[in-house]
C-alpha cells in the first residue's frame, strides 16, 4: 500500500444524516482558532502491556499474542487507552502510547518493595548499556570483515601473494611503494594519447606479489581483470534479488517490488526511526544480504561507498540484538533508542568518528533524540571505534584506508578557494539530485533498456574497461582518496605523479579526466539494484574537483609568487599551498551538496584527518555548500528519496511553508480530516460477522487508521484499524463451532460497551464479544476549528498517531464528531499544498 494518503472527498454517509451541527464555512473562520484542547484524560494503566511477540523478519510487534483468543479481564479503571495489536507492514507507530507503556512498566517496576526491588531496577538500567556493548562490538568487527575481505577481493583482481595467497597487496608487500608510473602514449581507452593516464602500477619493487601480467601475460591480465569485475557484480546483485520483498497496494491492487538489501539504506532508516514500519528492513536476512552484497559490489569496483551501507548494517544488528532485550523487545519507541546509537556507531567505524557519529545521528537521522540516548550513542560508537582500532584490518593502524594527517597550515588568503569550493559542491550537489532524480524516472519506464541484472553488470565491465590502462582510476574508492587527501612531503616517493610541482599542467590534466570519467561512473552508478551509498562516492567527487583548485592555485603561487602573502618565500621555506587540504575541503562540501549535513560533517572531517586547524576551512566550504544547494534544491538526497519512495516521513526539524504563491486552500483541522459515518461505531449496538467485515473493506486501503466509537453523534472513543482485525479475528478462532437448522454456520456478533457504565452487557441484551477493552477511551481531539498548523505542531512535537477532530470547542470525548486525521494525512496535506 502506498505510504501516501489521497486527500479525496469523504463518501456521503448513508446512515444516518450528517452530523446536526454542520462545519462553519472556511471564509468566516478566523485564521487561527482561538483554543486547540486535547483530551486530558489519558489513562495510565498497571496493566498496558500484556503480551507481545515480534516478527523475526523486522521492526513490527505485537502486544497481544496471537495465540490468545481473548483479552484478559479488565477492570473499568484498567486500560483507558486500550489493548494494541501489532504494528502492521508500512505503518507508523504510536510514540505517546509507547512512552505511556514505559512509564507504567517503570512505574511498575520501582514499585518492588526491598532488596529485589533494588536489583530489579539495577538490573533493568543495566540492558541498555550491555545492549549498547554488544551492538558496538558486532559493528567493529563486522565492518573489520568487510573491510579485510574486501581488500583481498580487490587485490586478488591485480595479483596475488605468493607468500600467503591470503594476504592483500600491502599486507604482501608490507606498504612497499612502487616506483613512480611513466604515462602511456596511446590506448583503447586512450586515444591518440590526448589523456596523460598513467600506465598500470608496477610491482617491481615487492618481490613476493605476483602480478596477473607476469602470471599470464598483458592480454589475460586485461581480461581477467574485467571479468572478475562483472563475476563480482553478478554476485553483488545475485544476493541482493534474495532481499526481495513484494507489496500489494490495498488501494490500486499494485504489485510493488522493494530490494531491501539495494542502494544505502540511510533514507530508509532515517523514516524508520522518524516512527514508519518496514518490516523485515532491518533484519538477519537483510544485513547477510547487504553486507555480502557490499563485499562484492566494493570489489567490482563499482563507485558506491560502503558509508550508507554500513549505517544500515548497525541498525539491523541493533534491531536483531534488541529482540533478546525483554526492555526493548516490547516497546517500538524505546527500540529506536537503540537503533539511533546503532547508527552512530555504523558512522563511527566508517569514518573512524565516535563524535562525528554521534552528531550524524541527532542531525541527520534521530526523530527522537533525548540525553540519555546521546550518552548511549556515544558509548556505542566508542566501542565500535575500539574494536575497530584493536583488529586493525589495514594493517598499518588506520581505522579507514583514506585516514591522513596535514603538516602545513593554511593561509588566510586561501578562506576565499575554501569559499568557491564550497560553491562548486553546492552547485555539484544540487544538480546531483536533480539528475538523479530524472534518472530514477527513466529507470522505472517501460521503456528502460536495461534489466536491473544486465545494468549491474554493464556498469561494472564499463568501470573495469576505463580503470584498466589508468593507475589512480585502478585504485579503489578509498585507495584513490588517500591519494587525493595525501600531502607531498619532501623526500617522500612520488607515488602516482600527483606532487610534480615543475609539470603541474600535466597534473591538472589527470585530474580533470578522472573527475569526466568519475562524476559520469557515480551517477550512472547510483541508484542500482546493488547495495551502496553516495557518501563516499560524492567526497571523491569533491576532492577531485578540490585538488583541480589546489594544483591551480599553487601553479599561480609558483608563477606569481608576488601576488601571493609571503612571496617567494613560501618556495624557499617550502610551505606554499597544500593541494591535499583543498582536496578534503572539496569532498566535504560535495558531500554537503548531496546530503546537507553541516555540523556533524565538520567534526568527521576534523576527526578523520586529527586537525584541529582545519576546522575554519572546513566551516566555510560547509557553510556555503549548504547555502548554495538549497538554492537548487531544497531537499536532500535522503529527502528526495523518502519523497521519491513516498514514505510517510514527517520532518520535525525543519520549517513546513506552503509553496511561494500557492497558499494552501485546507487550512482548519475540519476541512482535512477524513469523516465517513459507515466507518464508525455506535455504543451498545450488536455487528455481525458480515458487518464488522465491510467495516474493515472500507478502511482497507488506509489500515494506519481507524475507527470511531461513537454514541449517537457523540465521540466516545477510537479503536484503530488493526485492532479490530486483531481481535474479530482471533474471537472467531475460539468461537465454538455450530450451525443453525438450515446449516449455517455460526458467527459471533461484537459490541462496544459504555465504559462510563458498570451495567453488565447481559443486561443491556448484548451477547456477543465485547471489543471495548480494545478502545481507546481517552484519544487526542482537536476542534474542527482548529489551524492546521498547529494540528502540524501536535504532530511533529508530541508525536502522535492520529487525532479525532470534534465540532466547536469542546475538545476530548463528549464532543461532536468530525472526522480523523492520522499522520500519512497530514503529511499528504503538506505536499499537495
Amino acid at each position: 500500500m502506498e505510504a501516501r494518503a489521497r486527500l479525496v472527498e469523504s463518501p456521503p454517509p448513508q446512515t444516518p444524516p450528517p452530523p446536526p451541527n454542520p462545519p462553519i464555512p472556511s471564509e468566516r473562520r478566523p485564521l487561527l482558532s482561538r483554543e486547540m484542547r486535547t483530551s486530558s484524560r489519558i489513562g495510565l494503566s498497571r496493566r498496558s502491556v500484556l503480551y507481545e511477540d515480534h516478527d523475526d523478519a523486522g521492526l513490527s510487534s505485537n502486544e497481544v499474542d496471537v495465540e490468545d483468543a481473548s483479552p484478559p479481564p479488565l477492570s473499568i479503571n484498567a486500560q483507558r487507552n486500550g489493548l494494541r495489536a501489532w504494528y502492521p507492514d508500512y505503518s507508523s507507530i504510536d510514540w505517546i502510547h509507547d512512552s505511556l507503556k514505559e512509564r507504567v512498566r517503570v512505574r511498575a517496576l520501582r514499585s518492588l518493595p526491598g532488596w529485589f526491588g533494588a536489583l530489579a531496577c539495577t538490573l533493568d538500567s543495566l540492558q541498555g548499556w550491555t545492549l549498547l556493548f554488544l551492538i558496538g562490538l558486532s559493528v567493529g568487527a563486522i565492518a573489520s570483515f568487510i573491510d579485510v575481505t574486501e581488500t583481498i577481493l580487490l587485490s586478488w583482481r591485480d595479483g596475488y601473494c605468493s607468500t600467503n595467497i591470503w594476504d592483500s597487496h600491502e599486507l604482501c608487500c608490507q606498504i612497499v611503494r612502487p616506483s613512480p608510473p611513466k604515462f602511456a602514449p596511446s590506448s583503447l581507452l586512450n586515444p591518440f594519447g590526448l589523456f596523460p593516464f598513467p600506465a598500470p602500477l608496477p610491482y617491481n619493487d615487492c618481490k613476493d606479489w605476483i602480478p596477473w601480467s607476469t602470471a599470464l601475460g598483458p592480454t589475460l591480465d586485461y581480461w581477467l581483470y574485467a571479468s572478475t569485475a562483472v563475476l563480482f557484480a553478478f554476485l553483488a546483485v545475485l544476493v541482493t534479488n534474495l532481499s526481495k520483498v513484494v507489496r500489494v497496494n490495498a488501494e490500486t491492487g499494485k504489485t510493488s517490488v522493494k530490494y531491501q538489501a539495494a542502494g544505502g539504506g540511510i533514507a530508509e532508516v532515517k523514516t524508520i526511526l522518524g516512527g514508519f514500519v518496514i518490516r523485515r528492513y532491518l533484519g538477519f536476512k537483510t544485513m547477510m544480504c547487504k553486507m555480502i552484497g557490499l563485499i562484492f559490489c566494493t570489489a567490482a569496483g563499482i563507485l558506491l561507498g560502503q558509508q550508507g551501507p554500513l549505517v544500515h548494517i548497525s541498525c539491523c544488528i541493533g534491531n536483531i540484538y534488541s529482540r533478546f532485550f525483554l526492555k526493548y523487545a516490547k516497546n517500538e519507541g524505546k527500540r529506536r533508542e537503540i537503533l539511533s546509537a546503532a547508527s552512530a556507531a555504523g558512522v563511527s567505524v566508517a569514518f573512524a568518528a565516535p563524535i562525528g557519529g554521534v552528531l550524524f545521528s541527532l542531525e541527520e537521522v534521530s526523530y527522537y533524540f533525548p540525553m540519555k540516548t546521546m550518552w548511549r550513542s556515544f558509548f556505542c560508537s566508542l566501542m565500535a571505534a575500539m574494536t575497530l582500532k584493536v583488529l586493525n584490518p589495514y594493517g598499518s593502524g588506520k581505522l579507514v584506508k583514506f585516514q591522513t594527517q596535514y603538516s602545513h597550515d593554511w593561509k588566510d588568503f586561501e578562506l576565499v578557494p575554501f569559499a568557491l569550493l564550497g560553491v562548486l559542491g553546492g552547485i555539484y550537489g544540487g544538480l546531483f539530485i536533480k539528475i538523479t532524480n530524472f534518472w530514477a524516472g527513466i529507470r522505472k519506464s517501460k521503456n528502460y533498456p536495461f534489466h536491473p541484472v544486465v545494468e549491474v553488470v554493464v556498469i561494472a565491465l564499463v568501470t573495469a574497461l576505463v580503470n584498466q590502462r589508468n593507475a589512480l582510476m585502478r585504485l579503489s574508492l578509498n585507495e584513490i582518496k588517500e591519494v587525493l587527501f595525501s600531502e607531498c612531503i619532501p623526500g617522500e616517493e612520488d607515488v602516482l605523479g600527483l606532487c610534480n610541482t615543475e609539470d603541474i599542467n600535466t597534473v591538472i590534466a589527470i585530474l580533470l579526466s578522472l573527475l569526466v570519467f568519475k562524476t559520469l561512473l557515480v551517477f550512472f552508478s547510483f541508484g542500482i539494484r546493488a547495495p551502496g551509498g553516495i557518501v563516499g562516492s560524492s567526497m571523491l567527487v569533491g576532492a577531485l574537483f578540490g585538488r583541480i583548485v589546489g594544483e591551480v592555485i599553487l601553479e599561480l603561487q609558483l608563477k606569481f609568487p608576488e601576488y601571493f602573502p609571503g612571496g617567494a618565500r613560501c618556495i624557499e621555506t617550502n610551505d606554499c599551498v597544500t593541494p591535499g587540504i583543498y582536496a578534503l575541503v572539496g569532498g566535504a562540501t560535495a558531500l554537503c551538496g548531496v546530503t546537507r549535513m553541516t555540523v556533524s560533517l565538520v567534526v568527521i572531517m576534523v576527526e578523520l584527518t586529527g586537525a584541529l586547524k582545519l576546522t575554519l576551512p572546513l566551516m566555510v566550504g560547509i557553510m556555503v555548500a549548504k547555502w548554495t544547494g538549497d538554492l537548487i534544491n531544497k531537499d536532500s538526497q535522503y529527502d528526495s528519496t523518502i519523497k521519491r519512495n513516498d514514505y510517510p516521513y514527517l520532518d520535525h526539524k525543519r520549517d513546513h511553508h506552503p509553496q511561494r504563491g500557492k497558499p494552501r486552500a485546507m487550512a482548519f483541522a475540519g476541512d482535512v480530516a477524513e469523516y465517513d459515518y459507515d466507518a464508525s461505531f455506535q455504543i451498545g449496538k450488536e455487528y455481525s460477522w458480515d458487518a464488522i467485515q465491510e467495516k474493515l473493506r472500507l478502511l482497507s486501503f488506509r489500515d494506519d487508521g481507524g475507527f470511531a466509537v461513537l454514541a449517537d453523534q457523540t465521540l466516545i472513543g477510537y479503536i484503530a484499524f488493526q485492532d479490530v482485525k486483531y481481535a474479530t479475528t482471533a474471537a472467531l478462532s475460539t468461537w465454538p463451532t455450530t450451525t443453525t437448522s438450515n446449516g449455517e454456520t455460526c458467527l459471533p456478533t461484537f459490541y462496544f460497551k459504555d465504559p462510563t457504565t458498570t451495567t453488565p452487557a447481559s443486561s443491556l441484551n448484548l451477547l456477543g464479544v465485547d471489543l471495548s477493552p480494545w478502545m481507546d477511551q481517552a484519544p487526542l481531539t482537536v476542534s474542527n476549528r482548529a489551524s492546521m498548523d498547529l494540528v502540524l505542531e501536535l504532530f511533529m512535537k508530541v508525536g502522535c498517531k492520529t487525532v479525532c477532530v470534534v465540532e466547536g470547542g469542546t475538545g476530548g470525548s463528549g464532543g461532536q464528531y468530525s472526522g480523523i486525521l492520522d499522520k500519512k494525512r497530514v503529511i499528504a496535506w503538506l505536499r499537495e499544498g
